[in-house]
């Protein structure tokens, strides 16, 4: 009898969002379909999650792209008899290529670079030569990429968007209720959440410009800060200076986070540079009405069931914001058409079975 193949997940990220998730949705599929599952993680926050679907878990902190780096890494993927890996951020698939000389695991990269324009120099090239093909998320990134490398027009890909269970109760009313005591909201407040990583590069500047300019005019509502990320405290710093108040919930869980959407009235994401933004679609899922910026994959996110406004554009985020506050019937009318977005457009099923077939199309020699 033969016995099952192992899929690696790498990945450098430490925290319990974006890739993390993913790869958790991907480790639950594959190991449906009679794979073992080997995830490499960038912390051990991370390990019970994996573990708790069936997966192996490794912890490992790659702070270099060099031949040490990736000699560590085969000895890796030799110890779990790798058959392929998926990697995600551009340090990890650089590393992973490079361990193709001492142990040729086929790579498959999930392309994830939203942060910054791609390098289009002739090293870049070699290593997106040198995997096995490129998964995106969305048709944004996947257009940028080939206008960035045309020469790699040949080379295998796949569109895989994210995918997700949509529930059929929103969320625990218990667990919203006892999150809304901990953070000792006014339950007399309209509430407006914003779910992105606390970043510079997540447009928290221009929503708090926007809740500014909006108090100013007599707005009030309360502002939720939803997670963690390297700039809270200067978020923080930047929210008491221009006179926001604003909640900062710490890392909430699954569980938590869900309950955070149900305690939100508008959930507001003001970062421009999205690939596919999960934040976004677990509010769709949540039947919350979304404010977002039109850009890169929100848009195709979101399509017609939220509200766009142009990038860097404090007065309309908050005019969308305070319209959508005023409007409960609108509010109703979106939260229902995002949640049917989601389950019809973005089913776990789909991107399941995308990673499925990348897996075993990687494989098949």
């Amino acid at each position: 009898m033969t016995s099952p193949r192992t899929v690696v997940l790498l990945t450098s990220v430490a925290g319990w969002r974006g890739s993390a998730t993913s790869y958790h949705k991907i480790a639950v599929g594959m190991i449906a379909s009679g794979w073992r599952v080997h995830a490499l993680l960038g912390g051990e926050a991370l390990r019970t999650r994996f573990e708790e679907c069936g997966a192996s878990v490794g912890v490992i902190g790659l702070r270099s792209t060099g031949l040490g780096a990736a000699r560590m890494l085969a000895r890796k993927f030799a110890e779990v008899d790798a058959s392929v890996v998926i990697t995600d951020t551009p340090r990890d698939f650089r590393v992973g290529v490079l361990a193709r000389i001492f142990h040729r695991t086929p790579v498959v990269y999930r392309y994830n670079l939203s942060y910054r324009a791609a390098h289009q120099g002739i090293v870049e090239r070699m290593y997106l030569r040198g995997g096995a093909g490129c998964v995106f998320q969305s048709r944004a990134i996947q257009d940028e990429f080939l206008a960035a490398y045309p020469s790699l027009r040949d080379h295998p890909r796949w569109l895989i968007p994210n995918g997700y269970d949509v529930p059929d109760e929103a969320t625990d009313e218990a667990a919203a209720r006892e999150l809304g005591q901990r953070l000792t909201l006014d339950g007399g407040q309209p509430v407006v959440l914003c779910g992105a990583m606390l970043a510079s590069r997540k447009g928290h500047d221009v929503l708090l410009e926007a809740v500014r300019r909006r108090r100013e005019l007599g707005d009030s509502f309360t502002l939720v800060l939803c997670g963690t990320g390297g700039e809270a405290a200067s978020i923080a710093e930047s929210a008491r200076a221009l006179g926001v108040p604003a909640v900062f919930t710490g890392m909430l869980d699954a569980r938590e986070m869900r309950a955070a959407f149900r305690l939100a009235d508008v959930v507001v994401h003001p970062s421009e540079r999205e690939i596919f933004p999960n934040v976004v679609a677990e509010a769709m899922m949540a039947g919350r009405a979304v404010v977002a910026v039109d850009s890169w994959g929100t848009a195709e996110v979101l399509g017609d069931a939220g509200v766009l406004v142009p990038p860097q554009d404090a007065d309309a985020l908050g005019a969308a914001i305070v319209r959508l506050l005023g409007d409960a019937g609108e509010r109703e009318r979106l939260g229902s058409a995002a949640r049917e977005r989601v389950r019809t457009m973005f089913p776990m099923e789909r991107m399941v079975d995308g990673y499925r077939r990348v897996i075993e199309a990687v494989t098949a020699g």
